[in-house]
């Protein structure tokens, strides 16, 4: 009896050590990966993937469906990402579902996305259950279900997603799938503003704007439009550029929204009509004079990091 006991504290021992050399070894692949070093990163996973570990499989897979530290080869990849998912890794669910999502190197299927994105989901992972509501809201791979897209959004939502935060937001302000909420819209939206969504600082924008759901503010809406718009957000750079020509909170300065215009021109990747629309409006009450110092101001608001204060140095000027 105590040589079987003996045998078995030696068995259990064993595999309590292997278990604390697998987890430190994965953890020296994770952190060679995260630093960009793929060819210890490589050396690491592949033997962990050889015993079946789901963590390496999944790391194996995104770098060969990126070519990290390896030679490019996304089918090879996407099999890597189905082996670990299959096991029940969320990450590679998410992965492989984001996969058909998108198209990469597969024709794009919604139902399967929906199936990946629906097991990594259940299996905890906050970015599935927001992909979860996208596809809900949007009926994509199945009914458009506005309820159902809430849902997912506020599971996502309470572990920080801020792309959920914002949507769900928006929902509550709509009353789309939920109640109409200005006060929960405006928490959600504030919550996705503090991580730096534009899309969320925009909104409170257009919130205090109007005063739908708020108080009238011209300062707070100038404030949220400017932090926006300095991130790239077309519809907050022109209602910055409207409220700067109408004189919104502000002293009138047409020179001043010619310039936050130029600055989006700029800024965009390619010509949106809103932009162009707006400057042209803006243009007719402006002489060359005028046109050249917008000109020289939105060539110092394009300087990184200068965006907002070179705003409030010309508003105290206008």
């Amino acid at each position: 009896m105590l040589h079987k006991l003996a045998k078995h504290a030696a068995v259990a021992c064993a595999f309590g050590i292997f278990s604390t050399i697998a987890a430190a070894d994965i953890d020296s692949a994770e952190r060679a990966f995260s630093k960009g070093d793929y060819a210890t990163a490589l050396k690491e996973f592949t033997p962990l993937a050889d015993r079946g570990d789901s963590v390496a499989i999944y790391h194996l897979g995104l770098m060969y469906l990126n070519g990290y530290g390896v030679q490019e080869d996304a089918q090879k990849g996407i099999k890597l990402l189905r082996k670990a998912a299959e096991i029940g890794n969320s990450e590679a669910q998410f992965g492989l579902g984001y996969v058909y999502y998108s198209g990469r190197a597969v024709e794009r299927d919604y139902k399967e996305a929906l199936k990946w994105f629906r097991r990594a989901a259940e299996n905890g992972s906050p970015d599935a259950a927001y992909y979860m509501g996208e596809m809900y809201l949007e009926g994509k791979g199945i009914t458009q279900y506005d309820r159902e897209a809430a849902r997912w959004f506020k599971i996502a939502a309470d572990k920080d997603v801020v792309e959920a935060q914002y949507r769900l937001g928006e929902m509550y302000r709509d009353g789309r799938g939920v109640k109409q909420d200005y006060d929960a819209a405006v928490d959600l939206f504030k919550r996705a503003s503090e991580k730096g969504s534009p899309e969320a600082r925009y909104a409170l924008g257009a919130l205090h704007l109007s005063g739908q759901g708020v108080t009238r503010d011209y300062e707070k809406a100038r404030r949220y439009f400017a932090a926006a718009a300095e991130s790239g957000n077309t519809m907050a750079q022109v209602a910055l550029a409207s409220m700067l020509e109408q004189g919104l909170g502000v002293h009138r300065s047409n020179t001043l929204a010619y310039a936050v215009l130029l600055f989006a021109q700029k800024k965009s990747k390619e010509p949106r009509s809103e932009i162009e629309e707006a400057m042209q409006k803006v243009s007719k009450q402006l002489g060359n004079k005028e046109i050249d110092a917008a000109r020289k101001i939105a060539d110092d608001l394009l300087t990184p990091g200068n965006f907002q204060e070179v705003l409030e140095r010309e508003l105290k000027h206008a």
